[in-house]
């Protein structure tokens, strides 16, 4: 009774999940999916700076500088030796003046030192400045904001069916 009843559910059963064999029949192989790369590009513009050297030029009235020399009169003191006066010296023979004495008379000189001004000449050297026409020149490094075209690529992977 057992295996009646197995043989009828296999026969309920089959109709109602029943297809055609051409249906139920699999493909040899799946369908292969293909992978590949997309590139996707974007162009834009970006600043960028730039430094550009500018050389100026110009005519100017420099000064310049030249020796000289220059005499200059300078008071100098020096010391001399002068005789300003005369002093009378008395000498005599004995010590007493009681007793006859031979006494004599002696002039002196009186020497002293007597600052003199005497006017030397010395000489200085000096720059003078004096103005000569140069040509200035000087070079200056002057920015510049410039718009630069950049291409940004990305590369992804993709499955095509």
């Amino acid at each position: 009774m057992v295996v009646a009843a197995a043989t009828a559910c296999l026969v309920l059963a089959r109709p109602a999940s029943a297809h055609s064999d051409a249906d139920d029949a699999l493909p040899a192989r799946l369908p292969l999916w293909q992978t590949t790369i997309v590139e996707y590009r974007w162009t834009f513009l970006t600043p960028v700076w730039i430094v550009e050297p500018r050389t100026y030029r110009a005519r100017v009235t420099a000064p310049s500088f030249r020796t000289a020399t220059v005499d200059v009169p300078s008071v100098e003191w020096t010391s001399e030796r002068r005789k300003v006066a005369r002093v009378a010296e008395f000498s005599c023979k004995y010590g007493d003046l009681l007793l006859p004495n031979a006494c004599t008379t002696t002039w002196r000189d009186v020497w002293i030192d007597v600052p003199v001004p005497v006017v030397r000449r010395d000489s200085i050297d000096i720059d003078v400045m004096q103005w000569t026409p140069t040509e200035w020149r000087t070079t200056v490094d002057v920015p510049r904001l410039v718009w630069r075209e950049e291409t940004l690529v990305v590369s992804l992977p993709a499955v095509q069916k």
